[in-house]
């Protein structure tokens, strides 16, 4: 148990730092939770010439590839914890996490060789007193430094006292963590505070208006209308008679769609049966395969489906298929959305792109995996029938996430719910008895029926220990080196007559963009990236994915360009309709202005006009959030610097062009001014240090491959 506390204290040991390390470095720096101990312990290796794994070089320290991807973890991580359901893992977030791992890993190298430069160091008792003193929350949580469920302090020291304890660990780590504490602490001494700066603060946190703001939408100019909706009813059905064959689909999906995949005609490729709902699957497993749909309406908009093939794959409907997505949108004129464009040509490009033959073997257990994930799941059942309980054993051996936690409880389901031939065996066991070994799609289980609830619909209360079946050591060796031989056999034949030879399937992927994943394959960054360094006709080595075993061919690599607004007309739309309802919305203000200045009172302009509202009442302050306003600061500046009963605008907000009129005005006495001193110095200490950190990174040399990678601009 020891052992296993000092293994994993490298991979856990930073998230002490948010709980130890309170200063502004920990939060610049981005604290992480794997990998950053095999960072810092690398800032003594230099470097002369680039590795092959090597993802960038800063201040001569390299980053692999292993350790931005263990980063990149760490951030995806808590993004999600920070987002929860609403976390998105699409390509735009991929690239933003991304970014966000190698600023850290720079921000990291950087300050912890500048420390060493300065010569910051950490005493081994100030090393002591912070180990004893500050035990890492997981520490605590472990049992073996706990007494009835709470921390033990004496058992911790009993375990740093060990050889086999954390104890070394720990000592390595915070002698490298300490003296970047120290540095921060060095810089942001020369962050002060003002007389005049304290002042201002007060004033803004005691200063009051009370406003009133006329409105105007930029929505109103840009949400559709019903006559918008017919019009693009009647174009997609339009499309569907037009779309007489696969060619012809593609060819108005690159002219009208707003889907993007409209450059590459439309096609989306594979989607299985659950993954786009119930309206869609209705349509695309049962319209004859090369033939369009007719319209389905989603939402705010009209698709057409095609389809290309379809087929099953591991038990699963598959269908692969190009789309045409019609949004209802105003309708604009052509000469002013092509003269946009001419405007904007240069955000409009396609990026590098890419098409590859694609070798894949599936990582499927052999029958040797079988027998011995039985002999296990069979042992497990001995170990039951001689006393063993099942929930501990369920906490300790199960393969099921979701249940081994709590010993295996399923809690109460009814007929159907489970996959049938779980489902047989759980109505048929008498409650309190053990099954024998069940094979499902997911495995080996062993099913405990606890009770059985009888009714008109009997539900069962059941507790299961999984076993997956998966491919062993010797199995996925095996799958290696006859993907390794296809390799040598196709860069003298081709992939396809290379792979047949073992009965491989080879599949050629649509084109698509540098940065992207492989469509079909899932994230492999470094094939990726090896695609895009490749030439027409090389053979790649092999990649390997969770679930498979890969080979790429390249069959053309295509530069980036110029796009043309047939190939982006749906972005174009969006961003031109974006300006072009705000420039709609400012000018029709700016005469509601001349109005109000005229003497028209906010009230008569809003009854006059149905476009407008009118905002009453609005108190606020310099540091809050105006009501219907928002925190736009020239929006909601405006009344701070009229006189009582003055009017000013239009001025913009986000999403909003607005007229304020300051009614009145006041001081609150008696602000509460409680922690002031300390938001204050803490924010000169972010600001001095944030400068610093921003002059030292300048300085540093750094070489960033990333694009080699991921396709990063």
């Amino acid at each position: 148990m020891l052992k296993m506390m000092r293994e994993n204290t490298k991979v856990v040991l930073w998230i002490v730092l948010v709980g130890f390390l309170g200063g502004f470095v920990v939060i610049a720096l981005g604290t992480g939770v794997r990998g950053c101990g095999d960072l810092v312990r690398s800032f003594g290796i230099k470097i002369d010439a680039r590795e092959p794994n090597v993802v960038g070089v800063v201040n001569g320290v390299s980053i692999t590839f292993e350790q931005f991807q263990r980063e990149y973890a760490d951030q995806r991580e808590r993004e999600q914890a920070r987002v929860g359901d609403a976390f998105n893992e699409d390509d735009r977030t991929r690239q933003s996490l991304r970014d966000r791992a190698w600023q850290t890993m720079v921000q990291r190298i950087v300050v912890s060789g500048e420390a060493e430069r300065r010569g910051f160091r950490a005493t081994t008792r100030e090393i002591a007193e912070v180990i004893v003193s500050n035990p890492p929350q997981w520490i605590r949580e472990h049992p073996s430094v706990q007494t009835d469920g709470a921390f033990d302090m004496q058992k911790y020291l009993q375990v740093l006292q060990s050889p086999q304890g954390p104890a070394r660990m720990l000592e390595a780590t915070y002698g490298e963590l300490l003296p970047m504490q120290k540095l921060e602490q060095s810089v942001i001494m020369s962050g002060r505070v003002t007389s005049l700066e304290r002042q201002r603060e007060i004033d803004a946190l005691m200063s009051r208006v009370g406003a009133t703001f006329l409105t105007l939408r930029d929505y109103h100019f840009r949400n559709p209308s019903d006559d918008d909706r017919v019009r693009t009813r009647a174009l997609a059905s339009d499309l569907a008679a037009r779309a007489g064959s696969p060619s012809d689909f593609a060819r108005l999906a690159r002219d009208y769609s707003f889907g993007p995949k409209a450059e590459d005609g439309g096609r989306i490729g594979k989607v299985f049966r659950g993954t786009r709902g119930a309206d869609v699957d209705s349509i695309i497993f049962a319209i004859p395969v090369g033939t369009a749909s007719g319209p389905l309406e989603v939402g705010n908009s009209w698709y057409l489906f095609l389809v290309h093939e379809r087929g099953t794959e591991n038990g699963q409907d598959w269908a692969d298929i190009s789309q045409i997505v019609l949004n209802v949108t105003r309708a604009v004129d052509e000469q002013a959305l092509k003269a946009y464009f001419r405007e904007h040509r240069g955000d409009y490009t396609n990026p590098p792109r890419a098409q590859v033959m694609i070798a894949r073997l599936p990582k499927k257990p052999s029958a040797a995996d079988e027998t011995e994930i039985l002999g296990e799941i069979t042992a497990i059942r001995e170990e039951i029938e001689h006393g063993a309980a099942f929930e501990d054993l369920a906490r300790v051996e199960s393969q099921d996430e979701g249940t081994a936690s709590r010993g295996g409880n399923l809690g109460e389901f009814g007929r159907g719910r489970m996959v049938p031939e779980f489902d047989e065996v759980a109505f048929a066991l008498a409650p309190g008895t053990v099954s024998q070994p069940v094979r499902t799609q997911f495995g080996w289980h062993l099913i405990r029926v606890d009770s059985i609830i009888k009714g008109t619909e009997p539900t069962v209360r059941a507790s299961h220990i999984l076993l997956k079946l998966e491919p062993g050591r010797a199995t996925l060796d095996s799958l290696q080196e006859i993907m390794e031989s296809v390799v040598e056999r196709a860069r003298t034949l081709d992939l396809k007559r290379a792979a047949e030879e073992d009965s491989i399937d080879v599949s050629e992927s649509a084109l698509f963009p540098k940065g992207a994943h492989v469509p079909g394959v899932g994230q492999i960054p470094a094939g990726a990236a090896w695609v895009f360094r490749s030439s027409p006709g090389d053979v790649s080595n092999v990649f390997e994915t969770e679930t498979d075993f890969v080979v790429f061919q390249t069959v053309q690599v295509l530069e980036e360009r110029e796009a043309d607004l047939a190939e982006v007309r749906g972005r174009v739309m969006m961003a031109f309709l974006k300006e072009h309802s705000a420039a709609l919305a400012d000018s029709h203000m700016t005469e509601v202005s001349r109005r109000i200045a005229a003497g028209e009172s906010f009230e008569v302009a809003a009854e006059r006009d149905s476009l407008l509202e009118v905002l009453r009442d609005v108190r606020f302050g310099r540091k809050d959030y105006a009501s219907g306003v928002g925190r736009d600061v020239e929006a909601a500046g405006a009344p701070f610097g009229l006189l009582d009963g003055a009017s000013a605008g239009p001025v913009r907000g986000s999403q909003a062009v607005m007229i304020a009129r300051r009614d009145t005005s006041w001081v609150e006495a008696g602000a509460d001014t409680t922690g002031l001193d300390r938001r204050l110095e803490n924010e000169a200490a972010q600001r001095t240090y944030g400068a610093w950190l921003d002059w030292i990174i300048d300085r540093a040399p750094i070489l960033d491959y990333r694009e080699d990678f991921f396709g990063l601009s």
